[in-house]
């Protein structure tokens, strides 16, 4: 225990351990001048089991190391500071700073005179261990909380895997024709089989529907790829949710994998499995149909993005960009990371494949974007500005010639996507406000118009050409985080916010 009065502050800062088992020893080390001279004088005396004995102090029976580290600067303020430092079997040590202004006295060794007197209560507790200890209960509590800190640091305790579960919503999941709910619709009044934009897009207007189901906030949302018949959903309440763009518009499936809130999602080529990236380190792909989890993958690091390879050859490789500022590449094979791409300087927040999955886009916290070569793990473009700001979400044009970034300083900026990636300057979208917020952007189909949320839950409309800003209106109540045109559609347009829903727009 320790008592301190006016004249002197006291810390006492418990840190880690060490092991016991060694010679004990005193040593004299520094001699103090403050305003005169003082001297420390130690008698050790070794008996059999070791014990060191200083009169002023105290007896501590020790069967391993004891030091005493002083350390003194005396300036014209007349700093002190003592380091003491003890080291004992039961794997404590302690560190012990007392800083002081004024004049020291030390006849005894324990009494400060500093315009005060400070006393040093020294209680020396397990003989076997010989732990030097002055234990306020602050103290003890810090203590504990750092010593389980550093057991725990670098190291990731298995857990259990956590069993996947999958609900079933509709009655029948197949049709007279013993078809799935994957299979594309043909009579909803537009061909979603078309390759071909619809010729004139329209801004949305009304609100034709609501998707609610989930109790916490959205995190992204997905079309089926090609079709867009069907719309993927994630959200802080760890599921994943499928649901019907035409017909009833029903839920038709619920995905429970994860322990923790789901980041982001991404289907493959065909629609047949998609991928999620969860808080609790792993990322899981999906078969769409049944629910059943096809490959669990986790390097101990939260993934803010993953995608699938979008070369129908690779479609086996899964990249993610993950919070210890890597990119990493599985194959879903063999479940092991086949290639790692470390550049960034923070956590990686967005992957965009461009030039048919050559190449990719990534952008990160440390405020830059780095183009790569796929399977190079050296950027081949490092794009970085002192104006720049985070950007959390890109978006590839329909031409897949201009590359749209949501950047913090409440503007979107564009990015040629081929040849040199140069910015345009004469294309800046503003007016909305995203600070804070990674809230995705979209095309429409025929690149007329620039869709995007913001963090007051409206959706602006841009028109591409002029970047003048068409429209806004309030789409949710809390922040709008996810804006999807819809493909095949000249005005639709889903939106997902922090309220928990899901709204189609027309």
């Amino acid at each position: 225990m320790c008592s301190g009065a006016a004249g002197g502050i006291l810390q006492s800062t418990p840190l880690y351990q060490l092991y016991l088992g060694g010679i004990l020893q005193s040593t004299p080390l520094y001699q103090l001048y403050l305003g005169g001279i003082l001297q420390f004088l130690f008698m050790a005396c070794s008996k059999s089991c070791g014990i060191l004995q200083s009169t002023p102090l105290y007896q501590l029976c020790l069967g391993g190391i004891l030091q005493f580290l002083f350390m003194a600067s005396s300036k014209s303020c007349g700093i002190l500071q003592f380091l003491f430092m003890a080291s004992s079997k039961s794997c404590g040590i302690l560190q012990f700073l007392f800083m002081a202004c004024g004049i020291l006295q030390s006849t005894p060794l324990y009494q400060l005179c500093l315009g005060g007197i400070l006393q040093f209560l020294f209680m020396a507790c397990s003989k076997s261990c010989g732990i030097l200890q002055w234990d306020p209960p602050e103290e003890q509590e810090e203590l504990q909380e750092l010593l389980s800190k550093r057991q725990k640091r670098g190291k990731f305790f298995e857990e259990k895997v956590f069993e996947e579960k999958t609900t079933l919503h509709i009655d029948d999941p197949y049709d007279y024709q013993n078809r799935s709910f994957l299979h594309i619709p043909q009579d909803v009044g537009v061909n979603l089989r078309s390759t071909d934009p619809p010729s004139k897009c329209y801004m949305p207007k009304k609100l034709i529907h609501t998707w609610s189901g989930h109790t916490k906030n959205i995190s992204a949302i997905r079309w089926f790829p090609q079709s867009a018949h069907l719309l993927l959903s994630c959200s802080l309440d760890a599921k994943v949710k499928l649901w019907e763009v035409y017909r009833e518009r029903r839920c038709v499936r619920t995905y429970m994998g994860h322990r923790q809130a789901v980041r982001d999602i991404n289907f493959n080529n065909d629609g047949k499995q998609f991928v999620s990236a969860g808080y609790d380190r792993y990322v899981k792909v999906w078969d769409t149909e049944t629910g059943a989890v096809a490959a669990r993958l986790t390097n101990r690091k939260v993934a803010y993005c993953v995608q699938f390879n979008p070369n129908p050859k690779m479609q086996h490789l899964v990249v993610a960009g993950t919070a210890d500022k890597k990119i990493v590449c599985w194959d879903l094979r063999s479940c092991e990371i086949v290639q790692e791409y470390d550049r960034h300087l923070g956590a990686v927040n967005s992957i965009t494949f461009v030039d048919d999955g050559r190449r990719f886009v990534s952008t990160s916290d440390d405020k830059t974007v780095r183009v790569w070569e796929w399977d190079i793990p050296v950027d081949m473009k490092y794009i970085a500005d002192p104006t720049m700001h985070s950007m959390p979400c890109v978006t590839l044009a329909p031409n897949r010639k201009w590359l749209a970034c949501q950047s913090m300083d409440n503007k979107v900026v564009i990015f040629s996507a081929i040849n040199r990636f140069k910015l345009n300057r004469k294309k800046t979208f503003t007016g909305h406000m995203v600070a804070g917020y990674a809230c995705s952007l979209d095309f429409s189909p025929d690149m007329s118009y620039l869709i995007s949320g913001d963090g007051d839950g409206f959706l602006y409309v841009w028109d591409w050409k002029t970047t003048r800003l068409y429209s806004k209106f309030k789409a949710h109540d809390n922040v709008c985080i996810s804006a999807l045109w819809h493909p095949h559609e000249t005005s639709k347009v889903a939106t997902a916010g922090w309220d928990g829903l899901i709204k189609f727009w027309d």
